[in-house]
C-alpha cells in the first residue's frame, strides 16, 4: 500500500499524481498473480522491494533505481547475480544482500556504497571489504 505526494512516481503506482488514501501497488510486476512482497524499503525519491522469489524491484526517481528504465514510476527488476534476501533504500542509494554478499548502487559522493571509490554507481556493485 502506498500514498503521498508521489513525486516522479516514487509510490510505484505507474503515475506521478498525488495519492491521498492507501492504494495497493499493482503496477509492473507487482500486478502479476501470486506475486508476494517479502520486504520493502523507501528512500527519499525511490522505493524497493524483495519479492518472495528473491527478485528485487525498484521504482521512483534517481540513481538508487539500479536499472535502466523508460518508466521509472513502475516497479522493475534490478539485475542481480542471485536471489535477494534483504534491501535498504536511503536518500539516493540502495543496498541489498544476495547469497550473503552485499551489493550497493546509487549516489556515492562520500564513498557510502563501500565499493572502493566515490563514483556514482548505476547498477549493483559488490561491497569491497576493507583490506581484502
Amino acid at each position: 500500500m502506498a500514498f503521498g505526494n508521489n513525486y516522479k512516481g516514487r509510490l510505484g503506482l505507474g503515475h506521478s499524481s498525488p495519492v491521498r488514501t492507501p492504494t495497493r501497488v499493482t503496477a509492473g510486476e507487482l500486478g502479476a498473480p501470486g506475486v508476494r512482497v517479502a520486504m520493502a524499503a523507501c528512500g527519499d525519491a525511490h522505493s524497493a522491494c524483495v519479492l518472495s522469489d528473491g527478485r528485487l524491484l525498484t521504482w521512483g526517481h534517481g540513481p538508487g533505481l539500479g536499472r535502466a528504465t523508460e518508466d521509472p514510476g513502475s516497479p522493475g527488476c534490478v539485475g542481480l547475480p542471485g536471489r535477494a534476501s534483504y534491501v535498504d533504500a536511503e536518500h539516493q542509494s540502495t543496498a541489498c544482500v544476495v547469497g550473503g554478499h552485499a551489493y550497493a548502487w546509487g549516489a556515492n559522493a562520500w564513498g557510502q556504497l563501500g565499493v572502493g571509490d566515490s563514483e556514482p554507481q548505476g547498477a549493483p556493485c559488490a561491497y569491497q571489504r576493507p583490506g581484502g
